[in-house]
């Protein structure tokens, strides 16, 4: 039962920092003549970043 804990303690750290912005961001924002793609591509550069940072991170904390 621990173990099946500290693996919800990681899903949850890796998934809810990113769900908020994305969330927010992914609000309709592609339209069809004014969609912005270098900005689209960098919120996602940023998600993936943080993603990332956070499965390093847990990794290191040997939480899985």
């Amino acid at each position: 039962m621990t173990v099946a804990a500290e693996r919800l303690a990681v899903i949850a750290a890796v998934t809810l920092p990113i769900t908020a912005p994305s969330s927010v961001l992914g609000m309709n924002p592609i339209v069809n003549e004014g969609t912005h793609w270098m900005l689209l591509w960098i919120i996602a550069a940023v998600l993936l970043a943080m993603s990332t940072t956070l499965l390093v991170w847990a990794k290191r904390k040997g939480w899985f």
